[in-house]
């Protein structure tokens, strides 16, 4: 395949799955796909990876607690981002982590309606399976290979109204001079969480507002 008729691709790609889409009820930027669930957020994110002959690409599926950015804000000091689009929940490099849930490598031959359809059947799968086995702070709290484990168990542990243990669990990861992979102001998330004052009631009250649009 030559490498115009792989941009044409990519191009008539990234216009089917954002209509696709949007028909779904998701909302597209920077090549990912974004919505919420109930409780939940769901991402899809892909990519294309040229080769000689063939045109590739990738697709993941990630989940997290909606709620887990509104908790995240609030700890870093940036309460603020709550008021901004939620494509900011996807694509934000201070946004909450995400748990990815499946992951799929694939070669485009053609027909790229085929291939988005595919895409948005095995992450509605792939997120049905997953919340039939588990809630997502259940699987935070039992799965330590995932990225940001520890930051994300603070968060599950304050949105399950934890907040003790998650000051526990910061001030443990502080003492073993372990990062919580985001900083503000010259302080580590751990950081913050550890020496912060509560912050569990006005997340709540945070998050309640924001569900019922006051």
């Amino acid at each position: 395949m030559k490498w115009k008729e792989m941009k044409e691709l990519e191009k008539e790609f990234i216009k089917t799955m954002r209509a696709l889409g949007k028909e779904r009820g998701y909302g597209h930027r920077d090549q990912r796909l974004f919505k919420r669930e109930g409780e939940v957020f769901v991402c899809i994110s892909y990519g294309f990876i040229a080769g000689m002959d063939t045109h590739n690409f990738d697709y993941n599926v990630y989940i997290k607690n909606y709620s887990y950015d509104n908790i995240f804000w609030k700890i870093m000091n940036m309460e603020s981002n709550c008021n901004e689009p939620e494509s900011l929940r996807a694509v934000g490099a201070f946004s909450a982590p995400k748990i990815m849930i499946a992951q799929e490598f694939w070669m485009i031959t053609g027909n790229v309606e085929y291939y988005a359809e595919k895409i948005f059947k095995q992450a509605e799968e792939r997120k049905c399976e997953f919340l039939r086995k588990n809630s997502v702070n259940d699987y935070v709290m039992q799965h330590d290979e995932i990225i940001y484990s520890s930051t994300l168990k603070v968060l599950a542990y304050i949105d399950m109204g934890m907040e003790e243990k998650a000051k526990e669990l910061a001030a443990k990861e502080l003492k073993a001079g372990k990062s919580g992979g985001f900083e503000n102001e010259g302080r580590d998330f751990f950081d913050w969480v550890a020496k912060k004052p509560s912050v569990l009631h006005k997340c709540r009250v945070l998050y309640w507002k924001i569900r019922n649009r006051i």
